[in-house]
């Protein structure tokens, strides 16, 4: 199946399933390495941008895609979903004191 094939499904699917489709392209995005190659065409990019916002955006890609921070590691997942909720509990008791 082709990338435009799978493309044309997502669209076909309803507004719920499409959601659980763009979280697990979020999560993937977040999650995989970039390339040498895929990062030498960001370094391109961001030194050719005029526009500071766009340079900022190249430039967090790159970050995220050097560092990614679950890349490569078993159980990623969960680590990360434990980590998250861990965050959100301390933001909740900040905002009790």
């Amino acid at each position: 199946m082709t990338a435009n094939e799978i493309i044309k499904e997502i669209k076909r699917l309803n507004p719920k399933e499409q959601m659980g489709v763009i979280r697990f392209a979020y999560q993937l995005d977040a999650e995989r390495r970039l390339t040498g190659e895929e990062l030498s065409g960001l370094a391109e990019r961001m030194v050719n941008a005029t526009d500071p916002a766009e340079e900022a955006i190249i430039r967090e890609a790159m970050v995220r895609g050097f560092y990614s921070a679950t890349a490569g590691r078993t159980n990623s997942g969960a680590r990360r979903k434990r980590a998250i909720a861990k965050r959100n509990r301390n933001k909740h008791s900040a905002k009790r004191l």
